[in-house]
């Protein structure tokens, strides 16, 4: 609606008469359902939501003149004459026809697909084969019915016809080669009615009420209702009124219906075809298509009185485009919010329309050139100063070229450009510097001073003018406060020098104005979800903010009572539960289980089996998560039977890949009955489906397959209000089983328990079985069943060790690891925050070293160390104070001390002296002490050493003014131009200059971050060969600036951390062990310095590049004897090894530092080498930086005051003050465990060998490569 407004609006300020008609189409199948589902007559259902559709277009200041309801008897009426009039045409074979029909129908898109166009596809329910449309992806069944048929096929010549005398007629132009090449190669007579008894919410055929006219030929001609067809005009007239219309908006979902069926049937009627169509892509969330099942929906309310309604329509213009789908998230918004709106409009309208005190005024500007003053420059501005003209440029062409965007419909473009003409009115206004020139003295300084006002005054009062129809309450706030009048608004007017009677005086304002009195004030952060944002906003002040208001208290309630119900049924019912029989093992589907399952579906037999695709390894992963944490499955691993009478079994123990079996699961969906007897009543029905499959054939036949299915029964039964109340149904009606027809063991297994085939065999041979389930407890089998089944703690206790190897015999008393963040959002946008899956990176990395370090099985556990509880004196982090690396610490920390009831619930709970029971809130969390620096403290260089260094930043630059840079530039200078395409839409704002080696980084990051999050993104079409190219220029451009062997100020970061690294285990050894671990997070700029900086770039291509995100490099002390003390001569006994992990998907592995060749070395060689490279004191760093930061001052080194320092002093060397370093407790962390409730082995990219194409995530620098690097 809001792009078919904005195309309204231009029309009228362009001065065309324009009209808007929209409406809801309330007919058909979905809509019979769904008001079945909540047992109400539909024509209730539709006054809802209609009722809610009006509301959304009013609050969306959606200017329609017609709103039309296909319910309206009205409407109704004109429907059926359109159809007597598709009936007269059939004398002629024209018209409409009987017969019957069969094909695949989709319910929810309403209309038949030909066979060509179904495909089989894998259901993510149940991992079965399903027909699916190729178009939508939804469900498609086949069906069989009479029906009058339209004979769209006659009609194939007409439409490619009329196709070729109007190639513009649909916009873009891939959509009308999609709908040509449907004509030309799929067209089929229509199906036009449906029968009564099976739709009866519809319009009825006026002389067959037992048949139901089509959704669509209904919907359609509400267009011709809204135009006066039937009551004001009829078939022959001359005036038809407004019709035909001058444009369609449609998206692309229906394009079909719009330029082939549409335009066929007003052929037939003898009526005229509308001018043009125009179809938009859809929005999507998170990437994927938006889905209420999903939960990934946006409520619109929400999101126009969180972010303001003019800014919500010019993001969703501004992002919004026609080559692909686009994808709708908090943090685009904020940043576009951020930077065209605040940083752009807004600052610029500040600048100029609302100064600080009387300086200057638009009017008496405007009044300047209204007089000619501006007539001769030449003597007017300086000669030396071509800024004065630097806007010129800009102001002349691109008015001109938004305009014709807009005409062309491409607001996208239009909005860029406007983006653009006010940005470099912002440098403009910079570079003349209006503030000074007030106060020069010389005889043109006044002139000067209004030249730079006007010319800024008019790019804004351009921009405002054709920024109407897009933000029409902001266009006419800013219009108003440059005093244009509303006569001279409209298009004609945008262009320089066109209105010379504008202008206000200067609007003094505060010297420290109200930011949230401006013209787009601040707005909350994206870390909360929308609703929490409006309940949190103070009262409303109109009527949009009372209907958000209650609906936000309404959500509110809910959550709350959807937590209460999620803790007492523990999230997932079955994560710690396996289930001991006799005859079997059932243990929850892990990820340890997925080789052998993975290798289980290549076999063709099981494939045809179970009606399943083979899928890869990584999608064999990507499916385990979903299915191990999703509501609606119970999934289990079918192992051979325990040998011993056990009460606890540990991962990779029972489970292990030789006594795993097959695998059985459980499926729950929502109650349909075939019998017309049962409508009402069956809201919060559920029927299960159960799936069995025992993978060898040597144990098929043993009675695993029945022992399995009898356990998991018994299970069901036992925990069913949990299971029901985490689906969210309330009563299990049934069982169901598909089986294949031949399959005569499995038929003959739930036989025996009491299954009965229900129909015939279906499509794809399988033959369906069915039980009530009040059925199954009568069975004789159910008490044998329930006495052998006993339930049995499950746990994972998977180490490192596991993955990586065995150690030979050593004791490790100590860990240093270096963490660089996980998935962020880019740079690009501005603000950066730790994505969810970021955290859940960093989370797993966490868990993986406490694996290694913490658990009691692990061959490399930590000397000492607590396992589950937390204690302060064994272990230290740090990380700057910038949100995303303090996140980085707190969610790798969580994931090495989690809740202490998600160890052991006795451990969350104490009983004090008074004895009285204490209960840790939160389940147990864990407040692990985060020390965090700021930039004015002297222990930031630890951690960032490159940062605020003026001379890291002059060596970084001299790699881009070295031979060997511009060189690869001008070698790429092709290769990057390509890229434009991809990267000029959205919010990148990215210039054809702007695509050069210069930006190496930035173009890789932002072209690999939308092939890995946004699957409609034009990035997904560059190839994996193009991809490694971007990826491997990437990788030379950062690491030539962060390494230099003739110029280590490149490698500071490295050096500064090598003190903080070699502090934190000579503190370890100081204290004979006490200190056990520390971790510190930080950036990839450090890793890359510290490659170089420790002779590691001949070792592995590893480390010629950019590490992964969440990467990770540990100093383990150790010795190489199994005692169980600190060694007493620790200079003799302790040596020290460097291990590197790529990305959370590669392995821990060992390499030799500072070209030693040897994988460890002893303690007092590590430190002789590291101290080579290390810079201990903070003074050293000032003095190399030439750094004037505020602490450096006590840091400048006398020697002749040295010898007399007190001991009392704050000392100079590594290692972090407790007087500046900040400790993060429950505000951070909590904030951090709603992103990281749950892990996951999350692969980004393998090994730095992988094949081109694997995925990976790096930093997004800013355009001069300069920027901080996270």
């Amino acid at each position: 609606m809001v792009l078919a407004d904005v195309i309204k609006r231009w029309k009228q300020i362009s001065g065309h008469e324009a009209y808007l008609a929209t409406g809801t189409d309330e007919h058909g199948m979905k809509i019979q359902q769904a008001a079945l589902g909540v047992e109400i007559p539909p024509k209730e259902f539709c006054d809802n939501n209609a009722h809610k559709f009006k509301d959304l277009a009013e609050h969306a200041n959606i200017s329609h003149d017609f709103f039309i309801r296909t319910t309206d008897q009205e409407h109704k009426d004109v429907v059926q004459q359109f159809w007597l009039l598709l009936k007269a045409r059939a004398p002629e074979g024209l018209g409409l026809y009987k017969g019957k029909h069969e094909g695949w129908y989709c319910v929810s898109d309403e209309c038949f697909y030909p066979e060509d166009l179904v495909q089989s596809s894998i259901s993510p329910q149940t991992g079965r084969k399903i027909m699916v449309s190729k178009e939508s992806g939804n469900k498609v069944e086949w069906v069989r019915e009479d029906t009058w048929f339209f004979p769209l096929s006659k009609y194939k010549e007409k439409l490619l016809q009329f196709y070729d005398e109007n190639p513009n007629w649909i916009q873009p132009a891939d959509r009308m080669n999609e709908v040509r090449n449907w004509v030309q190669d799929h067209l089929e007579d229509l199906s036009v009615t449906r029968p009564a008894k099976r739709l009866s919410w519809g319009v009825k055929d006026p002389e067959d009420p037992d048949n139901t006219i089509y959704v669509w030929v209904d919907a359609l001609v509400n267009y011709l209702t809204t135009s006066g067809f039937g009551t004001k005009w009829q078939v022959g007239d001359k005036d038809t009124g407004i019709w035909p219309a001058d444009m369609h908006v449609v998206g692309k979902d229906i394009i079909r219906f719009h330029a082939i069926y549409w335009p066929a049937l007003l052929m037939a009627a003898g009526l005229p075809l509308p001018k043009k169509i125009l179809c938009h892509n859809h929005w999507t969330m998170s990437n994927r298509k938006m889905s209420k099942s999903v939960g990934n929906v946006v409520n619109p309310f929400f999101a126009v009185q969180r972010w303001g309604l003019d800014a919500l329509r010019y993001f969703l213009m501004r992002n919004g485009n026609y080559k692909s789908d686009s994808d709708y998230a908090n943090e685009s918004i904020a940043a576009i919010y951020e930077k065209d709106l605040q940083a752009n409009i807004g600052n610029l309208f500040n600048r100029i329309a609302r100064v600080r005190k009387v300086a200057w005024s638009t009017i008496e500007a405007v009044e300047f050139a209204k007089a000619g003053r501006f007539g001769n420059l030449g003597e007017i501005l300086s000669t030396s100063s071509p800024i004065f003209l630097s806007l010129e440029k800009s102001l002349q062409s691109l008015p001109e070229e938004i305009r014709t965007h807009m005409d062309q419909n491409q607001v996208n473009h239009a909005l860029q450009h406007i983006f653009w003409l006010l940005q470099d009115t912002n440098r403009f206004v910079s570079e003349t510097e209006p503030w000074k020139i007030v106060k020069e003295q010389d005889a043109n300084a006044r002139t000067r001073l209004n030249w730079v006002i006007y010319r800024s005054a008019e790019a804004l009062r351009i921009a405002g003018i054709l920024l109407q129809p897009v933000m029409p309450e902001k266009a006419t706030q800013l219009l108003d406060g440059l005093g244009v009048k509303p006569e001279r608004r409209t298009v004609e007017y945008a262009r320089p020098d066109a209105d010379l009677d504008y202008g206000t005086e200067a609007a003094i304002v505060s010297q420290k104005p109200d930011a949230f009195g401006s013209m787009f004030p601040p707005v909350a952060g994206i870390e909360l979800p929308d609703f929490e944002v409006v309940a949190g906003m103070e009262g409303p002040k109109n009527r949009l903010g009372r209907v958000v208001l209650a609906m936000a208290e309404e959500i509110q309630k809910a959550r709350e009572g959807e937590k209460w119900r999620i803790e007492k049924i523990t999230m997932k019912i079955n994560q710690n539960t396996a289930i001991s029989t006799s005859k079997a093992l059932l243990v929850p589907y892990e990820a340890h289980h997925v080789k052998q399952y993975h290798a289980w579906m290549q076999d063709p037999d099981i494939q045809e089996a179970t009606a399943s695709e083979p899928m890869t390894l990584d999608e064999e992963y990507e499916n385990q998560q979903s299915w191990r944490t999703s509501s609606d499955k119970l999934t289990y691993i079918v192992c051979a039977p325990l040998t011993d009478d056990v009460s606890l079994v540990k991962a990779g123990t029972a489970d292990a890949d030789p006594l795993m079996r097959g695998d059985i699961n459980f499926f729950l969906y929502p109650f349909e009955s075939d019998d017309e007897d049962i409508e009402t009543g069956t809201e919060g029905w559920a029927t299960g489906e159960v799936d069995v499959m025992i993978a060898s054939p040597s144990h098929r036949g043993q009675g695993f397959g029945q022992a399995a299915v009898c356990a998991l029964l018994v299970y069901i039964q036992k925990h069913l209000d949990g299971i029901l109340s985490e689906y969210g149904a309330k009563e299990l009606k049934g069982l169901m089983v598909k089986i294949k027809e031949g399959n005569k063991g499995s038929r003959a297994l739930f036989e025996k328990l009491g299954f009965v085939q229900k129909g015939e065999v279906n499509y794809f041979g399988e033959i369906l079985m069915t039980i009530e389930w009040d059925e199954i407890l009568r069975r004789d089998w159910w008490k044998r069943a329930e006495g052998e089944f006993k339930e049995v703690k499950y746990e994972m206790t998977l180490s490192l060790s596991f993955l990586f190897g065995s150690a030979a015999s050593e004791v490790i008393h100590g860990a240093v690891v270096f963490s660089r963040h996980g998935d962020r959002t880019t740079k690009w946008y501005g603000a950066q925050s730790l994505t969810r899956l970021g955290a859940e990176q960093n989370f797993q990395v966490g868990r993986d070293y406490r694996d290694r370090y913490l658990a009691s099985d692990s061959q490399y556990r930590i000397l000492g160390i607590s396992e589950d509880e937390y204690k302060p004196s064994q272990i230290f982090a740090s990380a700057p104070d910038q949100g995303i690396l303090m996140n980085t610490a707190t969610a790798f920390l969580q994931g090495f001390y989690p809740p202490l009831a998600d160890l052991d619930p006795e451990i969350a709970s104490k009983t004090l002296n008074n004895g009285s029971e204490s209960q840790a809130p939160l389940d147990g969390y864990q407040y692990v002490s985060l020390h965090t620096i700021n930039d004015n403290s002297p222990d930031t260089i630890w951690i960032k050493g490159d940062d605020a260094c003026p001379k890291y930043v002059t060596a970084s630059k001299s790699f881009m003014k070295s031979d060997v840079f511009a060189q690869r530039e001008e070698d790429t200078k092709e290769f990057y131009e390509q890229f434009y395409d991809v990267l000029s839409d959205g919010v990148y704002n990215l210039r054809p200059e702007n695509m050069t080696y210069k930006n190496a980084y930035n173009i890789f990051d932002l072209v690999n971050v939308a092939r890995i999050h946004n699957s409609t993104s034009p990035a997904r079409n560059v190839s994996n060969a193009d991809l490694l190219q971007l990826r491997t220029l990437a990788d030379s451009a950062e690491l030539g600036q962060n390494w230099n062997e003739s110029d280590t100020a490149r490698a500071i970061g490295a050096e500064t951390l090598s003190g903080a690294i070699l502090n934190q285990l000579n503190e370890t050894v100081t204290s004979e062990g006490n200190l056990k671990f520390s971790l510190f997070a930080g950036s990839y700029d450090t890793f890359l310095a510290f490659f170089g900086l420790a002779d590691l770039l001949d070792v592995s291509p590893n480390f010629y590049g950019l590490p992964d995100y969440a990467s990770t490099m540990a100093f383990e002390l150790f010795t190489d004897d199994d005692t169980d003390s600190f060694p007493s001569d620790p200079e003799a006994d302790l040596r020290v090894r460097w291990l590197f992990r790529n990305s959370t998907a590669g392995d821990l592995e060992t390499y030799p530092l500072f070209g030693t060749g040897e994988d460890s070395l002893p303690w007092s060689k590590f430190v002789t080498e590291i101290e080579k490279r290390a810079i201990t004191d903070v003074g050293d760093w000032c003095t190399k930086c030439g750094a004037e930061e505020d602490f450096c001052a006590a840091y400048k080194h006398d020697d002749e005051s040295a010898e007399g320092e007190s001991e009392n002093k704050t000392s100079k060397k590594g290692g972090m003050s407790n007087a500046v370093a900040g400790v993060i407790g429950a505000m951070v962390t909590l904030g951090v465990v709603a992103i990281v409730g749950a892990a996951a082995l999350v692969i980004m990219r393998r090994k730095r060998t992988a094949p081109a194409g694997e995925k990976s995530s790096i930093r997004s620098g800013s355009t001069d490569g300069n920027a901080a690097k996270v």
